[in-house]
């Protein structure tokens, strides 16, 4: 009997120890991350450190081989959605979690979160395998928070993937493919996604909250985009003008040159549904021709360099449509300038605003350096350009990624135009794995208006002559044929 006990044990502890030992080669790192979170309380920093190192770095080995870009973490996003883990955020539902997500970070126009539960940070990393390798194309970035369930001994993560949008700038409209842009009125501060308009060269971006005009682009002749006030570039011809004339006799000087010798037309080959593209005040005198906003910044610019206190309109002109022209405040008068009119400057008869303004509506004006804009968009109008109570300034600059100064060149590059798709709104939640679900959503909000077609009401042309121009200095050009 006591023979038959003994064999039965050692039969029990081979048993036992058989099992122990498939334990330590099966499951050694998960028992070692439990009996470490039970010994010291929690996973140390330099694993947490790891485990974040390795989700990003396995989504990027997997997006480079189908030579996809990589993706970059958002630390900004990351210390944020950990805060909210810390304070007490619960989210169980991950479609809710990706709005509560979506609603603090606007500048994400797609979201997608991701959720995995195990006992050690290597199972948990194992469980988004199959996420991490179907993260789509246009993800830009990633981020991830921890928290911790069942009495402190499990890990809950969460992997947020999304298009994270740049900060709007016009040039960014020729550096990059990119169809939707980050902004922030700065009239009302709200912020907002802003959809490209390539196929509009000259364009106003509309706050969808506010529904006011905070900026207007334009296309060059080499189809970079810029803010309208950049096209005032500080050139002043080379020019003498007659002994003891006074500041008034100049203005109308400056503005007979120009208003002579720029021959109205439009852009060759643009299509009617298109605005053209703009030039600079030298390009405007190298050819001698352009349309109205052309002549009024070679004007303006003109004018500006002279010490003349002086902004460009883009606005309406009677029943006809958009329009441009100068508006200048000299001696307590202010007069309307119209570069590109039949008939010439009569010094008797001053354009005074007060006098012929009438059939005028501004709806956004432009110096050097500012925009003005409404201060209302349901304001009537009175007729003042100067006045606070009616304008509001805006500054504005372009990007600092690269230098696209506005040059002078008059040669055309061939038009290379995307038109904006608007994506589907969709909401959806998934189940990709059994230790993860996910959710995702967009978010559309590309409001925008294409600005007024500026278009000039007179075709009868005018040779060019510009007997200002000091002979033989550059950008004097000779009378066309």
């Amino acid at each position: 009997m006591a023979r038959r006990v003994t064999l039965l044990l050692i039969l029990a502890s081979a048993i036992a120890i058989g099992a122990v030992s498939g334990l330590k080669e099966t499951h050694a790192s998960t028992w070692k991350g439990i009996w470490t979170r039970i010994m010291t309380g929690g996973e140390n920093l330099h694993s947490i450190g790891r485990f974040k190192v390795g989700l990003i770095d396995t989504a990027n080995n997997a997006r480079t081989a189908i030579s996809l870009p990589i993706l970059r973490p958002d630390q900004e996003l990351e210390s944020w959605l950990q805060k909210e883990l810390d304070a007490g955020l619960i989210p169980d539902d991950l479609a809710a979690l990706v709005a509560h997500v979506q609603k603090a970070w606007p500048r994400y126009l797609k979201l997608r979160v991701s959720s995995a539960t195990g006992p050690t940070l290597d199972l948990v990393r194992d469980s988004f395998h199959d996420y991490l390798h179907q993260t789509e194309a246009e993800m830009t970035h990633m981020a991830s928070a921890r928290r911790t369930t069942t009495g402190g001994i499990s890990h809950q993560v969460f992997l947020v993937t999304g298009h994270r949008l740049r900060d709007f700038s016009p040039d960014l409209l020729h550096l990059t493919k990119d169809d939707a842009f980050y902004n922030v009125c700065p009239l009302c501060k709200t912020s907002h996604i802003s959809r490209a308009m390539r196929h509009q060269e000259s364009s106003s971006l509309e706050c969808p909250t506010c529904r006011r005009t905070y900026a207007v682009i334009a296309a060059d002749t080499d189809g970079q985009f810029h803010y309208v006030n950049e096209y005032l570039t500080g050139y002043e011809p080379p020019s003498i003008y007659p002994r003891g004339q006074s500041r008034v006799e100049q203005l109308f000087t400056i503005w007979s040159a120009v208003h002579t010798n720029c021959t109205y037309t439009r852009d060759p080959g643009i299509q009617k549904e298109k605005s053209d593209r703009w030039q600079t005040a030298l390009e405007t005198q190298t050819r001698g021709k352009g349309d109205c906003e052309d002549s009024s910044i070679f004007l303006a610019d003109w004018l500006t360099s002279r010490g003349y206190e002086v902004r460009v309109a883009l606005g309406k002109y009677g029943d006809i449509g958009g329009h441009a022209w100068c508006v200048v405040r000299l001696d307590g008068k202010e007069y309307l300038l119209e570069s590109t009119s039949e008939g010439r400057p009569d010094f008797d008869q001053p354009p005074l605003v007060s006098r012929i303004g009438s059939r005028y509506i501004p709806e956004v004006l432009f110096d050097r350096f500012n925009l003005y804009v409404r201060q209302s968009n349901h304001q009537i109008w009175n007729g003042d350009y100067w006045s606070s109570d009616q304008w509001i300034s805006i500054k504005q600059s372009a990007s600092s990624e690269q230098d696209t100064t506005l040059s002078a060149s008059v040669q055309r590059e061939p038009e290379n135009l995307h038109t904006w798709i608007y994506p589907s709104m969709q909401s959806v939640q998934k189940d990709f794995f059994s230790s993860s679900r996910l959710a995702y959503t967009y978010r559309t909000d590309p409001r925008g208006r294409p600005f007024f077609r500026l278009e000039q009401t007179v075709d009868q042309p005018t040779p060019w002559q510009f007997p200002a121009a000091i002979p033989g200095t550059p950008g004097t050009a000779d009378p066309e044929p």
